[in-house]
């Protein structure tokens, strides 16, 4: 038989902290940079979160009071910078968040021409033979943006995004990034970008 003060306890122990949970709030901090990390004079960010949204006006350095979740954070594309998506955590009392535009290419400006990929060619060669499957990733530094691939059995791999910036190449094997490289793909590179890993 269930007790009024079992369930008093249940209440105590798992609902109150929930409420907590959601009444706790956090600074988060805002900046602005390009996708190849220099700093901008500001911007403007929509955020949406549960019952929760927000307009925020960046100047240099922007803190303002969230509480804590999960948030989307949007910028409306402008005449020289793409829009921007990506997602955050507010679970600490202090957060600081980099907020990454990228410029727009050239056909975008004079509504000329289109879009065109950023590819990336490489070539692994390893010291050892491996079980297991290795797995390239382009990542950008400062954008969210991420494209993954299988590397193949003679070692090559293709990986391909949409906005120029700084991006990492990683080689995953397992748990363990064996290898790792940092290019700046921008429009005035050709393309493919060529590159080559050794690993131990």
């Amino acid at each position: 038989m269930v007790t009024r003060e079992a369930v008093f306890m249940f209440t105590s122990l798992f609902l109150v902290p929930s409420l907590a949970w959601s009444a706790a709030t956090g600074s988060v901090t805002f900046s602005v940079v390009t996708s190849f990390g220099v700093p901008l004079a500001g911007g403007e960010v929509h955020i949406d979160g549960q019952h929760f949204q927000k307009v925020v006006t960046i100047k240099g350095r922007t803190t303002v009071t969230l509480p804590y979740g999960v948030y989307r954070l949007t910028s409306e594309p402008s005449a020289y910078y793409w829009a921007s998506e990506r997602f955050i955590e507010v679970i600490v009392p202090d957060t600081f968040i980099l907020v990454a535009l990228a410029r727009k290419e050239t056909f975008a400006v004079s509504g000329e021409g289109a879009p065109t990929p950023y590819t990336v060619s490489g070539t692994l060669a390893s010291g050892r033979i491996r079980t297991g499957k290795l797995f390239a990733r382009l990542r950008g530094l400062y954008l969210p943006n991420s494209s993954e691939c299988e590397i193949d059995e003679k070692g090559h791999f293709e990986l391909a995004v949409g906005p120029q910036g700084t991006y990492a190449i990683e080689i995953l094997d397992g748990e363990s990034i064996v290898s790792a490289k940092t290019i700046r793909l921008d429009e005035t590179k050709p393309r493919p970008v060529r590159v080559e890993f050794t690993a131990p």
